[in-house]
């Protein structure tokens, strides 16, 4: 059985718990879930204390409105779309703070359909090709250099491996934009990291 379908089971299980009130279903819920929520709080927020009340806000949404999933998608997904609603939430009751975020229409290249993914060399398995810490931070940096919406395509598709339509689902927007803003956050990563590979060839 894949890992793909061995999810979905979990999932199922997890649902039929929480269905019939049984209370270690929502525990095994946070148990499945918290660990790449809390990655996706943190990379969205870059800061710890964020993405703990981030994760923690995410679970009570989840606990006070889990009766409306019907179970139409993945309860991974739904749980990610709660966390991303969460996430703006917070920078929105923050904005009166200045926040460093660069400009799309500044640093991004424009929509470019002859630039394959695969061509992205620092895509193939982000854990393989942290070699150092000094490469890690740059990725880190990198991505938390992105504007928070491509950012969190980013995140989504490439760190969590969803699909495209499930990331175009989870964020509420169209797969054509999820493809416009991971293709955008691709490339500007990849020339933020350009001179680091070309240095270590």
């Amino acid at each position: 059985m894949g890992n793909s379908e061995s999810e979905v089971l979990k999932e199922k299980e997890i649902l039929e718990r929480v269905h019939s009130d049984d209370d270690t279903g929502f525990d095994l819920m946070v148990d499945a879930f918290a660990p790449m929520i809390y990655r996706y709080a943190l990379r969205m927020c870059g800061n710890v204390d964020e993405a703990e009340d981030i994760l923690q806000d995410t679970f009570l949404t989840a606990k006070e409105k889990i009766e409306q999933f019907r179970g139409e998608g993945r309860l991974r997904n739904w749980l990610f779309t709660i966390a991303g609603n969460t996430c703006r939430q917070r920078q929105r009751k923050l904005s009166d703070k200045k926040r460093n975020e660069l400009n799309i229409d500044d640093v991004l290249p424009s929509y470019d359909d002859s630039i394959e993914p695969s061509s992205l060399s620092w895509r193939v398995d982000p854990v393989k090709q942290i070699l150092n810490e000094e490469l890690k931070e740059r990725l880190e940096s990198a991505i938390a250099a992105l504007p928070a919406p491509n950012r969190s395509v980013l995140i989504l598709r490439d760190m969590e491996g969803l699909s495209t339509r499930e990331t175009a689902n989870a964020m509420d927007i169209t797969e054509e934009t999820v493809k416009v803003r991971l293709h955008r956050a691709r490339a500007f990563v990849r020339n933020k990291l350009r001179d680091y590979f070309e240095g270590n060839q």
